[in-house]
């Protein structure tokens, strides 16, 4: 019953009321915002971009929600899963100063890593769902066995469980995720332009390298803009899937990079091993089928 008072008493009340007010937000507030195409190109979509947005607020939100509520040792796998969704890489590189900190860590710390990487394509498969149905279609099979890769590797871990203590680790501050999420909306309406405008001189090759290029800072930018584009009927459904995978491909490196930065060589042959396996897996279905 104490432990149960406790964390009733941490748990943020302030936090959920963010919550309640993002979700009414979503349903509400959004669909009042016309929907038509503005900027250079017909490029930006205000109604799109803040539901993506107001989208990515109300999952970061509530995985902070669910680690507060569960706590103990599920807490950091809980901040893995959920902080995926925020930022993969953000979360990856905090796992790596946790391993830092405490190196007895590493076992729960690279499992939450790749947890975050799950997440990711679980964000992604929901950002394409709501700009374009036809684009998730077609690559629903990469992303389903990208991300079914990744979710195996941990299970796998799960069980091969070592004698290792499961840390806890520091929260971020509730300014960091609306921030985090402030700056995917910058890039994500740089990219747009940026898409539209290569697209439009240089075609799908163009597109694939703007596509590459913004990966490395956030693979969901890359895809959103690209499916965007599909919705403008500036690109095919056909030549949207090899731009996203590449946006998704370069972004798994920027994460390998910072697995190595953050955690050392312990920590990052356990995370790049899983990173590896799930987008070798991810890009497997197209290799195969041509």
């Amino acid at each position: 019953m104490d432990s149960a008072n406790a964390k009733l008493r941490k748990f943020n009340w302030s936090e959920l009321l963010l919550f309640v007010f993002f979700i009414s937000s979503y349903f509400f507030i959004v669909p009042l915002i016309p929907d038509v195409d503005l900027g250079p190109y017909g490029a930006i979509n205000l109604h799109d971009i803040t539901r993506l947005l107001l989208a990515i607020l109300m999952v970061s939100l509530a995985g902070r929600l669910s680690v507060k509520a569960f706590g103990g040792h599920s807490g950091l796998l809980m901040t893995g899963f959920f902080g995926g969704f925020a930022s993969s890489t953000a979360t990856i590189a905090a796992m790596g100063a946790l391993v830092r900190r405490e190196s007895t860590a590493v076992w729960g710390a690279s499992i939450a890593a790749i947890l975050s990487t799950v997440a990711t394509y679980i964000q992604l498969a929901f950002i394409l769902w709501l700009t374009n149905g036809v684009v998730l279609t077609k690559i629903g099979l990469p992303l389903l066995c990208g991300g079914g890769a990744a979710a195996a590797f941990t299970l796998v871990a799960l069980k091969t469980r070592e004698n290792q203590a499961l840390a806890h680790i520091k929260e971020s501050r509730l300014l960091t995720t609306l921030g985090n999420a402030l700056l995917v909306g910058i890039l994500l309406t740089i990219v747009l332009v940026l898409g539209a405008v290569v697209q439009s001189k240089l075609g799908v090759k163009g597109l694939a390298l703007i596509s590459f290029v913004s990966g490395f800072l956030d693979g969901h930018a890359s895809a959103f803009a690209v499916s965007e584009l599909v919705t403008l009927q500036k690109v095919s459904v056909d030549a949207a899937v090899i731009p996203i995978l590449l946006g998704l491909t370069s972004n798994t490196v920027t994460k390998a990079v910072f697995a190595i930065a953050a955690g050392g060589r312990n920590y990052a042959s356990r995370v790049i091993a899983g990173l590896a396996i799930s987008i070798a897996l991810t890009w497997a279905p197209l290799i195969i089928l041509i």
